[in-house]
């Protein structure tokens, strides 16, 4: 599957990527200003939320937070965006795992307070399971989220497949946007 994905034209990645943000432009409309939604910044071939998050932005919409890796912790945390990082965010710095992460002194928050999460993954399958790059640090995220946080997978078509392999502790998405 990344091998798939790296192989991808960049007409191609930017058609799905331009579609998806769409789509969430659309869920965005019943968003409020307190609304909290765990992004990512796109690497190696994922879709961009990029446009989406700059929408979110210059609306007022919501508060966006990213992963950061925490050198103290050595994992990822989720470090909020500021307008101007989510107005241009092709030019916020890669880090850690050569993904990009926001610098200086951010606010964190903790997984139980996100609303929305907008997540990436290797493959999904169409009972909502997802497979993520090995590290577990979406499993950790979400595995302390609330209960009633919605989980969107963001994928292009081919990674939709028929099963991924899961364990009982695994937790499943609410819906996949391709």
């Amino acid at each position: 599957m990344l091998a798939r994905r790296r192989a991808l034209a960049a007409s191609y990645i930017e058609q799905c990527s331009s579609g998806v943000c769409r789509a969430l432009e659309e869920k965005a409309k019943s968003f409020g200003a307190n609304t909290k939604i765990a992004a990512y910044l796109a690497f190696d071939g994922e879709i961009s939320l990029d446009s989406f998050l700059r929408k979110i932005a210059s609306q007022g919409k919501a508060k966006i937070f990213v992963p950061r890796w925490n050198s103290i912790g050595k994992s990822y945390e989720l470090a909020e965006l500021g307008k101007d990082e989510a107005m241009h965010p092709e030019e916020i710095p890669s880090g850690h795992y050569s993904v990009r992460e926001p610098v200086g002194e951010k606010n964190s928050i903790s997984p139980r307070e996100i609303d929305i999460w907008l997540v990436p993954g290797v493959a999904f399958d169409k009972s909502f399971a997802r497979l993520g790059y090995g590290g577990g640090f979406y499993d950790k995220f979400l595995s302390e989220a609330k209960s009633s946080a919605l989980k969107i997978g963001i994928a292009y078509p081919f990674q939709i497949i028929e099963k991924v392999p899961c364990k009982p502790h695994d937790i499943k998405l609410d819906e996949i946007i391709t």
